[in-house]
C-alpha cells in the first residue's frame, strides 16, 4: 500500500473471498519516509485456490465510508501433480499405462519406457498428451514376450522432477509338453509364464507338422488367464509313419516337441477335414 506523504502514518488493511459477507483484518503497519516510494508491504496467506479476493487499505481503523481504497484478485490454480501411474491390459506385445492426476488444467503428460536392464538411454518416448480429467491413459506397442519393462510419467519433457514409475512384465510361454498320443491325436499344455491380475487373457496357439516337412498345419488354440496359465490344447492330428514336430507360439518365438514314433498306418486326412468316400480295411 502507497501512502502519500507518509509520516508515521498507520495504514491498516481487511480481506475477504469476494462472495464472503465479512472482511479479516491483519495487523496494521506505520509508514515510514523509507518506504514513501516502495509502499506498506502486507503478506496474506491461508488463501483458497482459484477463489476471487477483495481487499481493502485504509488510514482509519474503522474503514469509515470515503477512506477505503480497495482492490481485486483471483489466486491461482493449484499446480497440477502425477498422483500415480499404473500398467494393465498386458499382453506379449502391448501394454496400456494409465497417469493419474491432481488439479489437472490443460495440463500435458509425458510418459516414456524401456526394457528394464537397459540403459536409461533407451528410453522410448511415447506421445504427449494434454488433459483436464483425473486421469489419462498411454497405449504402449511394440513390445517384446517375457521382457520386463519400466515406464516413466512426468509434467516434464526432459523428467526431471515429479517422476513417477513402474515396472510390468510381458507374458511368454515357459514350456510345453506333449501327451496322450493316440492314432488320433495329442494333447499339447503350453505354460504362461508372468500371468497377473494386470495381463489380458492370453491366447497361445498351437501348428504342427511331419517330421521332414517344410510346411505346417495350424492347429488348435487355447487361453490362459491370470487364474489358470496352463492352458491345455487337445490337438487332433492325422498320424503318419514318421514323427510328427509340434509347435506352439505367443508370439515369434517357438519350441519343437518331437512326439513317440508310431506303426506305420494308413494316411488320413488331418481332422477336422472330411473326405466323401470310404476306405476298405487292409487285410493283415
Amino acid at each position: 500500500v502507497t501512502v502519500s506523504n507518509p509520516n508515521s502514518t498507520t495504514v491498516y488493511l481487511q480481506y475477504k473471498k469476494t462472495a464472503d459477507p465479512s472482511f479479516t483484518s491483519v495487523p496494521s503497519k506505520i509508514t515510514t519516509t523509507t518506504n514513501a516510494t516502495e509502499g506498506v508491504v502486507f503478506s496474506l496467506s491461508t488463501l483458497d485456490a482459484s477463489i476471487g479476493y477483495t481487499v481493502q487499505a485504509s488510514l482509519d481503523s474503522t474503514f469509515a465510508a470515503g477512506t477505503i481504497t480497495p482492490d481485486t484478485f483471483t489466486t491461482d490454480a493449484p499446480p497440477s501433480a502425477i498422483t500415480s501411474v499404473s500398467v494393465g491390459s498386458i499382453a506379449y506385445n502391448s501394454a496400456s499405462a494409465t497417469v493419474s492426476l491432481s488439479d489437472a488444467l490443460n495440463t500435458e503428460v509425458f510418459l516414456r519406457h524401456k526394457v528394464t536392464t537397459a540403459a536409461d538411454s533407451t528410453y522410448t518416448d511415447a506421445t504427449s498428451q494434454t488433459t483436464s480429467a483425473s486421469s489419462i491413459n498411454f497405449t504402449l506397442g511394440s513390445l517384446t514376450a517375457g521382457t520386463g519393462y519400466t515406464v516413466q510419467t512426468s509434467l516434464t519433457s526432459d523428467y526431471t522432477s515429479g517422476v513417477i514409475s513402474a515396472t510390468f512384465t510381458t507374458p511368454s510361454i515357459s514350456s510345453m509338453a506333449v501327451s496322450d498320443e493316440t492314432h488320433k491325436g495329442a494333447k499339447v499344455t503350453a505354460t504362461v509364464a508372468n500371468m497377473t491380475t494386470s495381463t489380458n487373457n492370453t491366447t497361445v496357439h498351437v501348428r504342427y507338422q511331419a517330421s521332414g516337412e517344410t510346411s505346417w498345419t495350424p492347429g488348435s488354440t487355447g487361453t490362459a488367464t491370470s487364474a489358470d496359465s496352463t492352458p491345455e490344447i487337445t490337438l487332433q492330428a492325422c498320424p503318419r509313419a514318421r514323427p510328427i514336430r509340434w509347435k506352439r507360439h505367443l508370439t515369434e518365438t517357438q519350441r519343437s516337441a518331437s512326439s513317440p514314433k508310431h506303426s506305420a498306418r494308413p494316411a488320413y486326412p488331418p481332422w477336422p477335414q472330411v473326405q466323401s468316400r470310404t476306405t476298405a480295411p487292409q487285410s493283415r
